[in-house]
């Protein structure tokens, strides 16, 4: 089955409020062996790819179908850039992209859905490098990024994600390692 717009918006928010999270999820333990500093981070970086495989997602279709099984995220039409500023240190998101969430259980479901910062913004966050070349960023729940390659003009992030939120009033979590990869 293949959902497209128009969805409702409780449909839209639902959506909004899972992958925005995957821009700035959860906990990680891993350590590089680079070194980056605060000033690195600072500029505009213009998201390339996003993409999640061999996830898993528990929760309720816009149907009222029990979705439970395999997920995958692939972005598309990526015209989304990620700012960080030094004073204050805080991260902007602004522009727009296209999502693709695929649940595969006993038949496949693809949930289409694009997103505008212009139409829906998103606020801006707190952030911080820290020692061991992670980004946390200040909400609630606090966000943590593992920052897998860094280079003068690319950056690669990932982290595990474990989301929960509400879709028809059912909890729906979403669980996988996001892959991000950015350019300056």
């Amino acid at each position: 089955m293949v959902l497209t717009n128009p969805l409702t918006m409780k449909t839209k928010i639902l959506l909004f409020l899972i992958v925005i999270p995957l821009f700035l999820a959860c906990e990680v333990n891993k350590t590089t062996n680079f070194s980056i500093s605060e000033p690195d981070l600072i500029g505009t970086w213009n998201l390339t790819k996003m993409a999640m495989k061999d996830g898993s997602i528990n929760g309720v279709s816009a149907h009222g179908e029990t979705i439970s099984g395999n997920c995958s995220i692939v972005s598309k039409d990526i015209n989304m850039t990620f700012s960080f500023t030094d004073s204050p240190k805080m991260i902007g998101v602004q522009g727009s992209l296209t999502t693709e969430i695929t649940t595969t259980h006993s038949s496949t479901m693809v949930i289409t859905e694009t997103f505008d910062t212009h139409k829906e913004p998103i606020s801006s966050f707190d952030w911080k490098l820290n020692p061991d070349n992670t980004i946390t960023v200040t909400r609630d729940p606090v966000l943590v990024f593992t920052i897998e390659e860094f280079s003068t003009n690319s950056l690669k992030l990932s982290t595990e994600l474990n989301e929960i939120s509400s879709y028809n009033g059912e909890p729906v979590t979403i669980q996988g390692r996001l892959n991000m990869v950015f350019e300056k």
